[in-house]
């Protein structure tokens, strides 16, 4: 896969892991969930800024999670 492809599904990866941590730091106003969504935002930076490392790791571990959530609604 290329980087450019790579890229964008690391967008995906992290714009849906942003979301459902941002649901559930507004449902718990967990402290805990809000230094989450900030790293998560500096990974999402990094991704804009091509980053590799941050793009193989979005895709290799919030990727598998996403997969494994999914996993029991298919």
């Amino acid at each position: 896969m290329n980087n450019f492809v790579k890229m964008d599904v690391a967008i995906e990866l992290i714009a849906d892991k942003i979301s459902k941590t941002t649901r559930q730091y507004i449902e718990t106003n967990n402290n805990e969930c809000r230094n989450q969504l900030n790293n998560l935002i500096i990974e999402r930076d990094n991704i804009y800024n091509g980053d590799i490392q941050t793009i193989d790791k979005v895709i290799n571990v919030y990727g598998q999670e996403l997969k494994n959530s999914l996993d029991g609604e298919l």
